[in-house]
C-alpha cells in the first residue's frame, strides 16, 4: 500500500488513485505480468538456487515497476555481494537505507563490506569449462580452498570464522559456492589487510596466460600501492604457466619500483592435494 499524496489515502500501488484520480505514478505497474513482489519473490527463489545473475534481474524489475522498493534493494545488494562486487552492493545498500534507514540488516551489511577496500576485484560470470566442471571436481578444490585459508595461509583460525571475517568469501561454508561456480571463486579480504583469489580451472595442465585478466591484475596491484592491502595471494589449482607467471613479476616489479612495502606483493600458489 502506499499513500496518495492528493487525498492521504491508503491505495494500492496503481497508476491513479482509486478515490481521487490522482495520477500515483507513471512507472509501469507490472513487467511481463509480474507486479515488484512478484519479481521479488522470483528473485528470492533465484538466490535460494544460487542463480545470482537471475536474481539480480529480477530484483532490477521489482525495480523498474517502483524504485523505492527497499527490499529488492537491499535483496539486490546481496546478490551482488555473492557475486563478490563490493562497490555495487555498497550502492544498492546505499539505496535501501536511504529509503528505510531503520533497517538493522542492511546498516550490518553495508559495515562489513565497509571493511574491504573499494576496487576489490570482483567475480566474473563462469566459462563453459567451468560451468561444466563436475561436482566432485567443484567440492574437491572447494575443500582445498578453505584448507588453504585456515591451514597453511592461516587467513582465517578456523572455517567457523570464514563468514565473519570475509563476507565474500565463497568457499564453505559459504553459500555463494554450491552450484555457482565462478570463474574468480572467491575474493577474500582479511582484517589484517591480505587478500586472497582463488581460481578454478578445470581439465588443463597449468593456468592460461589470460586466466588473470588485465583488470584483475590493475585492482590487485592498486590495493597493493594505495596500501590498501597488504599483500595478494593469488590460488589456483594447476600450476601457474611461465607466461602468466611473467605477468605477475611485471607488477610486483612496478610495486617495487614505486617503493611500496616490501611484503606488498602478489604471490602465486597452487591450491591441491
Amino acid at each position: 500500500m502506499i499513500t496518495c499524496p492528493k487525498c492521504h489515502r491508503q491505495v494500492q500501488p496503481k497508476r491513479l488513485c482509486i478515490y481521487c484520480g490522482e495520477v500515483l505514478s507513471s512507472t509501469p505497474v507490472s513487467v511481463q505480468g509480474r507486479d515488484a513482489m512478484g519479481w521479488l519473490q522470483e528473485g528470492l527463489h533465484a538466490e535460494q538456487g544460487m542463480q545470482h545473475d537471475k536474481a539480480i534481474q529480477c530484483f532490477d524489475n521489482a525495480l523498474k515497476i517502483d524504485g523505492k522498493h527497499a527490499l529488492a534493494w537491499g535483496e539486490k545488494a546481496r546478490a551482488h555481494a555473492a557475486r563478490g562486487e563490493r562497490d555495487e552492493a555498497v550502492r544498492c545498500l546505499n539505496e535501501a537505507l536511504a529509503i528505510d534507514p531503520n533497517d538493522g540488516t542492511n546498516k550490518s551489511l553495508r559495515a562489513r563490506l565497509a571493511q574491504m577496500p573499494q576496487g576489490l576485484p570482483p567475480g566474473r560470470p563462469a566459462t563453459a569449462s567451468v560451468s561444466n566442471a563436475t561436482g566432485w571436481q567443484e567440492r574437491e578444490y572447494a575443500a582445498l580452498a578453505g584448507a588453504q585459508l585456515y591451514g597453511d595461509l592461516e587467513l582465517v583460525k578456523s572455517p567457523s570464522e570464514i563468514l565473519a571475517t570475509n563476507w565474500m568469501c565463497a568457499v564453505p561454508p559459504h553459500h555463494g559456492w554450491p552450484g555457482a561456480p565462478r570463474e574468480v571463486v572467491a575474493n577474500v579480504y582479511t582484517k589484517d589487510g591480505r587478500a586472497f583469489a582463488f581460481y578454478f580451472t578445470p581439465d588443463v595442465k597449468s593456468v592460461p596466460t589470460t586466466r588473470v585478466t588485465d583488470e584483475d591484475l590493475a585492482g590487485w596491484g592498486a590495493l597493493l600501492q594505495g596500501g590498501r592491502a597488504s599483500a595478494v595471494y593469488l590460488g589456483a589449482n594447476v600450476v601457474w604457466s611461465p607466461t602468466a607467471r611473467h605477468r605477475i613479476d611485471v607488477v610486483n616489479e612496478r610495486l617495487e619500483r614505486l617503493a611500496a612495502r616490501p611484503e606488498a606483493r602478489i604471490h602465486l600458489i597452487v591450491v591441491a592435494g
